[in-house]
Order: C-alpha cells, then sequence, then structure tokens
C-alpha cells in the first residue's frame, strides 16, 4: 500500500470523484474540504489485502477507482467464497466500525485501486456532522445486503464447472455477453448453464431462453475475475453493431486461461445449435424488438447543426408517465435504479413515486439503450457509466447518466426546458447581465452541483445570440440547452461526440474563428490553462466552477496550478477576470425554488488584490463598492427572507458566513 498526499493533481482529482460519490455529491465545498482532510489516500496493487477478516474494526474506505472483492473464508472447505464485487463509490468496513465488531470479511483489490480511508474519529464527525450522511450510508448498506440476498437465490459456478466450447460461445452475441456480463459455461444434454456476473431479473432470463431456442437455460453466478478471464480468452470484443461475433477461436482439451483456470471441452454429442429464425442479436435485445420489430426511435438532425436524438414518448413507454408530469409537478431530476421506487427531485428534496412500479436492472438499461450514442455505448462497456442528452419533442430536453451500482444499472435524468429563460425571468442582476455586452476576459460561473448554471449560462448565451454578430462555440458534456442560430453564429460541441475532451476543443477553438467561448466544466488544469491564454488572445471566455463563494473561486483557479505558478496565475488572472456569478437554489416559501445571486466585478481594485494575494480583502472591497455591481451573497439572501421568498432557516442553510446571517436575522450567533 503507498499513501499519497492529497494536493496538487491528486486534490483535484479527489475533489472531483467526490462530485460522484453517493455519500458525498450533496456536500458542499466547504464541508467537502473538512472531510477530505480528515482521510488519507491510498493506493493499493492487484492481490493486495484492503482489509482482513478478524482484524479490530478502526477505519472505512470509500473507494475512488479500481476493483476488489468481499470474501468470507468457508467453514467446510477452507476456501474463500466472493461475496461482493466492489467498485468506485463503494464503501467497505462502515459496518464493523457502526457495530464495534472485529472484521467478518477480508477485501482484496483485483485491479490498481486508489481509496479513501477514514479513522472512527472522522465516521463520528460525518455521522454526527454532515447533514444525511447516515441515512445515506444507511441506505447504500441496506442495497448491499438486498444485493446479496440475491445472490443467495442462485448457486455460484465454482472453475470446475466452467467447460465452455467455442460452439457454446457462439449462441450470445459478444456485446450482449458484454453488456449484460454473462456468457455460456457449460452444457449437460439439452440443458446450458449460463453464468451471470450479476442476479438476472426475470426479463432477461426470458431473453435469454428465447435466445438459446430448445435449449434449456440453467442460471448461476459466475465471478467476476473468472468473466474477465472467458473474455479474455475468447477475444471476446463489444462492436458498435448488432451483427454476430466471428467464430471464437478454438480452445483445445485443457487449455489453459490467463490465471490458471483450465478449460475442457463438453462433449460435442449435443452441441448447441441456434434456433432457426432467431437472430441472436434480436433476441436479446429490448423485448419491444422481439415483439414488435425495430425500435421506432428517430435520430434528427436539430437546426442547431448538432446531431441530437428525439424521443417519441412511445419509446420511453415504462417511465412516460413521470416525465409527463416532471415540468407541471416542478421536478429537475428523476432517479431510477434497480428494483427500487422511482424518486425525483423536487425544490431540492428526493421524494419517492408511489404509484409506479420498480423497473429492473435490464429494463432500465433497455430503456435507455437505443438513446445512447455510439460513443456513450462504447463509454458504458468500458467504464459502467455515461453521459448523454435527448428530447422529447414538446415536452423538454433531459441530460443523462447511466450507471451501474451494487443493484445493477440506475440512471439520473436532469430536466433542461426546451426554452431558454431570459435573464429577467431569471431575475439575474443587472451587473451580471452587463457581462453579456464583454469583448474580452475571463466570466466565471460557480455555485454549488444543481444550483442552476447551466441555466444562467444558456441565458447569457441567447441574449448574445439575439443581439451580437459574433460567433459562439460551445464546448459541452453533454450539450443541455440547445441553441439555434439568430443575430449570432452559434455552435454547440459536444464532449465525446464531437470533441474528445474539453481541452482539445478549447485548443481547436482557437481555429474556428470564434468571438465567445463557453467551456461546459473547467474540471482540470490544462482546460482552465487553455481557457486563460484564449481570454488573453482577445476571446470572451465563459465557464463554470463547481465552488460556493465568488472570493474562493479566485482561490481555487489558483490553487488548481502548481505552487511555483502561482504568482504567474495570479497575475494573468487579474487581468482577465471580468466576473464571477455565484448562485444558490433556496426553497421557496409556497413552493419551488429562487436563486440567491452573488457577483463579483472585476476592477483595478479586485486585479491589485488577486496579483498581490489578498484575496481576503476582496469580500471588504465588495461590500465597500456595491454601487459598481457587486452584490454579497449575504445580502441577497437576507433580502429573500425580508421580501418573505425563503424562510431564515434556509437563508442560514446557503450562507457560507452563518454568524453574520444569524446576527443579520436577529438569532444570535449561537
Amino acid at each position: 500500500m503507498v499513501e499519497h498526499p492529497i494536493e496538487g493533481d491528486f486534490r483535484q482529482w479527489v475533489v472531483n470523484a467526490f462530485r460522484q460519490s453517493q455519500l458525498f455529491s450533496t456536500v458542499d465545498s466547504g464541508a467537502t474540504e473538512k472531510i477530505i482532510s480528515m482521510s488519507r489516500l491510498q493506493e493499493y496493487a492487484v492481490g493486495e489485502p484492503l482489509m482482513r477478516a478478524g482484524e479490530k474494526s478502526d477505519s472505512f474506505w470509500v473507494l475512488l477507482m479500481g476493483e476488489a472483492t468481499a470474501q468470507i473464508q468457508d467453514t467446510n472447505s477452507g476456501y474463500d467464497i466472493e461475496v461482493a464485487r466492489l467498485r468506485a463509490n463503494d464503501t467497505v468496513g462502515e459496518v464493523g466500525l457502526m457495530l464495534e465488531h472485529p472484521r467478518t470479511e477480508s477485501v482484496v483489490c483485483q485491479k490498481q485501486t486508489y481509496a479513501l480511508r477514514f479513522d472512527r474519529r472522522a465516521f463520528d464527525y460525518l455521522s454526527d456532522r454532515v447533514p444525511g450522511f447516515s441515512t445515506r450510508l444507511s441506505k447504500l448498506i441496506a442495497d448491499r445486503l438486498l444485493q446479496r440476498n440475491l445472490k443467495a437465490t442462485f448457486p455460484v459456478i465454482e472453475r470446475d464447472q466452467i467447460r465452455p466450447t467455442p460452439t457454446l460461445i457462439r449462441l450470445i452475441p459478444s456485446e450482449a455477453m458484454i453488456r449484460h456480463r454473462l456468457i455460456p459455461i457449460s452444457q449437460d444434454g439439452t440443458r446450458v448453464l449460463v453464468g451471470f456476473v450479476d442476479p438476472p431479473g426475470r426479463e432477461l432470463a426470458t431473453r435469454v431462453r428465447t435466445a438459446l431456442g430448445e435449449l434449456e437455460l440453467e442460471i448461476g453466478l459466475l465471478r467476476m475475475s473468472d468473466f474477465d478471464r472467458l473474455v479474455d480468452a475468447f477475444q471476446l470484443k463489444p462492436s458498435d453493431s448488432d451483427t454476430p461475433p466471428a467464430p471464437a477461436p478454438v480452445v483445445t482439451s485443457g487449455a489453459t486461461l490467463p490465471g490458471g483456470v483450465q478449460l475442457p471441452l463438453a462433449s460435442h454429442q449435443h452441441a448447441a445449435q441456434r434456433p432457426v429464425g432467431i437472430p441472436m442479436s434480436v433476441a436479446l435485445a429490448a423485448p419491444q424488438v422481439v415483439a414488435a420489430g425495430p425500435p421506432k426511435l428517430n435520430r434528427e438532425i436539430h437546426g442547431t447543426g448538432q446531431h441530437s436524438i428525439v424521443a417519441k414518448l412511445d419509446d420511453l413507454e415504462r417511465i412516460r408517465p413521470i416525465l409527463e408530469r416532471m415540468p407541471s409537478s416542478e421536478a429537475s431530476d428523476l432517479h431510477l435504479s434497480a428494483h427500487q421506487l422511482p424518486r425525483w427531485r423536487i425544490a431540492g428534496d428526493l421524494f419517492e413515486i408511489p404509484d409506479f412500479s420498480p423497473l429492473g436492472s435490464e429494463e432500465i438499461l433497455d430503456l435507455f439503450e437505443g438513446l445512447m450514442p455510439t460513443s456513450a455505448i462504447r463509454e458504458f462497456n468500458l467504464h459502467h457509466d455515461c453521459d448523454f442528452a435527448f428530447e422529447v419533442e414538446n415536452l423538454a430536453r433531459f441530460r443523462v447518466n447511466v450507471f451501474r451500482d451494487g443493484q445493477g444499472v440506475s440512471a439520473v435524468l436532469r430536466l433542461i426546458p426546451l426554452e431558454t429563460l431570459s435573464m429577467d425571468k431569471l431575475g439575474l442582476p443587472v451587473a451580471a447581465r452587463a457581462f453579456a455586452n464583454l469583448h474580452q476576459g475571463l466570466i466565471l460561473v460557480c455555485g454549488p452541483t444543481g444550483s442552476g448554471k447551466s441555466t444562467t449560462l444558456a441565458a447569457l448565451i441567447d441574449h448574445i445570440n439575439t443581439n451580437r454578430p459574433v460567433h459562439v462555440i460551445t464546448l459541452e458534456d453533454p450539450i443541455e440547452y440547445a441553441h439555434k442560430s439568430k443575430m449570432a453564429k452559434v455552435t454547440q460541441r459536444e464532449v465525446g461526440k464531437s470533441t474528445t475532451s474539453f481541452a482539445r476543443g478549447l485548443r481547436a477553438s482557437l481555429r474556428e474563428d470564434p468571438d465567445i467561448v463557453l467551456v461546459g466544466e473547467l474540471r482540470d488544469r490544462e482546460t482552465l490553462e487553455l481557457a486563460l491564454q484564449t481570454a488573453q488572445t482577445g476571446h470572451l471566455v465563459f465557464g463554470t466552477l463547481h465552488t460556493s463563494t465568488a472570493v474562493g473561486t479566485v482561490d481555487r483557479v489558483i490553487d488548481m496550478f502548481p505552487v511555483e505558478q502561482h504568482t504567474q496565475v495570479r497575475s494573468v488572472l487579474a487581468d482577465m477576470l471580468k466576473g464571477v456569478i455565484n448562485q444558490h437554489l433556496c426553497k421557496r416559501i409556497g413552493g419551488g425554488r429562487v436563486a440567491a445571486y452573488e457577483v463579483l466585478i472585476g476592477g483595478s481594485a479586485v486585479s491589485n488584490c488577486i496579483r498581490q494575494a489578498k484575496t481576503l480583502q476582496i469580500a471588504t472591497i465588495m461590500t465597500t463598492n456595491r454601487n459598481d455591481g457587486h452584490r454579497h451573497l449575504n445580502d441577497e439572501l437576507f433580502e429573500l427572507v425580508r421580501k418573505r421568498q425563503i424562510e431564515p432557516l434556509e437563508a442560514i442553510k446557503h450562507s457560507e458566513d452563518h454568524k453574520d446571517m444569524k446576527a443579520r436575522l436577529g438569532m444570535g450567533t449561537a
């Protein structure tokens, strides 16, 4: 095990990983920094134990990258039995801490693995001081127990049962085997044993039975390590088409897979035959393909010049009623998880939708697979998650993340209105609206996840599009608001689809004659450095950061660079930063949400503070120069309370200076 200091690139990577974590995704940036400071970043090699059964439970881990197996020892055979497969965002060791019991299982890394380790002091802090942590942790533990109960339904396939043949392997297309993580293992007469890494739902099992034709299906659970060895041995690869795979390489009797697994040939007396008239790619496709022919999916080209996916609600029949109700219910997000009730987020809170039945893992995957562009399918097959967007005509656009978790496949859909809200409708401050009229410099829009940064940027771009004869290039992941060119020409490029990365798209944009460039997320140092260079060369650049204050945004930009570059970065940022919009979405009294905007205006006084490393003084400048357009977050939150738009406790929740806010509200400083 190697321990790394959480600084520089490692620090930024850890912060980004926190945003994806089910445990920490809703934690604000201030608490995130505190939590990270209480953790240790550890790297484990393949085969290295992360913890051992019988050890004292003195810490727990959150996996950031890699893969590990939880194992218990069978008392009869003495062999280690895999009980769970752990991947990024999974937790391990927390149950022992909660119960104060020694470890009951060992966890061994199957790939190079990075994890954050928290001791008991940190665990107690998280449980007591971080809102919602205990609830989310309990849910993760419950999900894990449910998955293990499902696994107990089917027998585990031991290595001496693994006897695949090229004929067996050809029963199912490699694309379907990799996507569903299943593979034919052996044949006994007319019975075919198919190994599944994840317990199959009834629907997937039915489709595999259809694919096998007259052969009978026997289901077993296959260890991920054995599945990986079989994939390598038979050279199974995901493809972009549904054509049957090429014949598998001949494996002779006694052949050895990587890792020493022996693959004796099964008898060819009952050689498996593909059922006549049922192509394997169809049998394992979405159920409606078997029943009613090809899906009705339309892939159209929008006036924006972007290849967007337009879905008919008929293609989304299982969730159609939910999607139709989302705009009127003011739901911002829809969560779909295997074997759980759907949930949607309204005014910042997540609620179950009790009048809809849960979907299975395969049903969720089938729901979206036809909507995924080729790049997203490839990303999902390789990394088990992907982002894309689609539009339902006359309803809304949806930004989607599909990912695997302990239950199977899940998805989160963010609703994006078809109509771009104007700056007036958003209530954007006058000083912030003026940013749309600038010709050069860097404008940063910041705030927590889900605070409406994309909506604000869309309003600014729409104003430019309506009023200025310029060329606007946007780099997004994925494209959210679609802009049709008006007075301006708007070119929208999507990371993973029309450019490989933000940095590459930004570098190429300088050769595409832009006036204005929007970068959906300044997520790494290279992209930020290129954004500053683009601003220096006479362009107006908009970008977003996940920070919670305007002043903190300045520090975040500088901290993304090595210490030896800070002086140079301060000098460039002092010249190029023209403004920061920091926004928080608050629960409005009576329903809905209202934005509180903090605005920092670039100028000589702010530039001097940045250049001289006196960023703490920027807050004072904002207070004494309100007439220049500066707006403090606490001032705006207090004003919303005074106007009876939000409750006092909501203002305190979003304030970065609780003591000051409580004093303003007459609530004391305790």
